[in-house]
């Protein structure tokens, strides 16, 4: 399922074959450290009075006009998900302002104001107001974004319920979603698989760290259940995420927040990346979802989830063919809509 006028497809690594070790090897890697960046904070107030704390990185000398793009990360990430950084270090070289978003106790600054509520897969509201404090402070500049898995499922769910505020936002030109969960239940179900023990593992950890900063930061008392062993991700939707969130049940809690059934209403030009064989996302997921006739969806055979390690090196010099395509794909949006 090709995307407008990308011309390569993915290769896998001979080494990283399947969806699991694509998964696993994308987790590889530091990215090197771009001595020429320096990242700016950018605040967000949000509608309960909260602030969101992101950074901005910019090429030399960039105009207000100067095109952007947002990077929304994942679940357990922060803007230093390897992947921010990276996109980061190749977009600023080809003249791309970049605004790396945190949500609410992400990113190393968590601890400089409590935030109030948690983030969450329904969470749609403080990726709206950041949009908008993007929109307005470089009025000027068109941007796109980037919603990376958990934060691709928010970014279409907003796009899909709130039509009219993207409307208001004529600098917003397009959006993608790489790798999303646009159904919950599908994927927690497949998450519990012995096949995928490792990967759950990986996110428990982290929000597991998440919460436990949190409590400590404000003297929270977590449920007794926190203090089992073995929890799943699943687990901790059902004890955490879906109550501090204030959802009745965890099956509420996915059910109101997968984007699958709201994709069809989607007005933005939106790209909707996944590989067949990630093991987060059941690719069946989208195929059975109905998208509106804005959205492009690219599927690649193999890829894992976020990995797309490729066998042959990319214009960059790695072998990170989803950073190519993707930084690849923001400058023939952005191109021809420079100020």
């Amino acid at each position: 399922m090709p995307c407008g006028s990308i011309k390569y497809h993915f290769q896998p690594h001979p080494l990283l074959r399947g969806g699991h070790l694509q998964t696993f090897g994308g987790q590889l890697g530091a990215p090197p450290l771009d001595p020429n960046a320096h990242s700016q904070h950018f605040w967000t107030e949000v509608s309960d009075g909260d602030q969101l704390i992101h950074y901005v990185d910019e090429p030399v000398d960039a105009l207000p006009s100067c095109p952007t793009v947002l990077t929304l990360h994942g679940l357990g990430g922060s803007s230093d998900s390897s992947y921010n950084l990276r996109l980061r270090d190749k977009l600023v070289q080809k003249g791309v302002r970049v605004v790396r978003f945190n949500h609410r106790g992400c990113g190393v600054d968590r601890s400089v104001r409590p935030t109030h509520g948690i983030y969450h897969a329904g969470r749609t509201d403080d990726v709206l107001a950041t949009l908008r404090a993007v929109a307005t402070r470089w009025s000027s500049a068109p941007f796109v974004a980037l919603g990376f898995s958990l934060s691709g499922n928010i970014l279409l769910r907003l796009l899909g319920t709130q039509q009219m505020a993207i409307r208001s936002i004529p600098n917003l030109i397009s959006a993608a979603s790489i790798c999303s969960p646009v159904d919950l239940e599908a994927c927690s179900q497949s998450l519990i698989k012995h096949r995928n023990k490792l990967i759950d593992r990986y996110y428990v950890k982290n929000m597991l760290a998440l919460v436990t900063h949190r409590a400590n930061l404000l003297n929270e008392a977590l449920p007794e259940a926190y203090y089992s062993k073995n929890i799943t991700l699943r687990d901790f939707d059902a004890f955490y995420t879906a109550p501090r969130a204030g959802f009745q049940s965890r099956d509420e809690y996915y059910r109101l927040s997968s984007s699958q059934s709201v994709l069809k209403e989607i007005q933005l030009p939106t790209l909707v990346l996944a590989a067949a064989d990630d093991p987060v996302v059941p690719v069946q997921s989208l195929l059975d979802a109905h998208f509106s006739r804005h959205c492009t969806m690219h599927i690649e055979r193999t890829g894992g989830h976020m990995g797309f390690i490729q066998k042959s090196r990319t214009p960059w010099g790695d072998r990170r063919w989803m950073d190519a395509f993707l930084v690849d794909w923001c400058l023939q949006r952005l191109k021809g809509s420079r100020a």
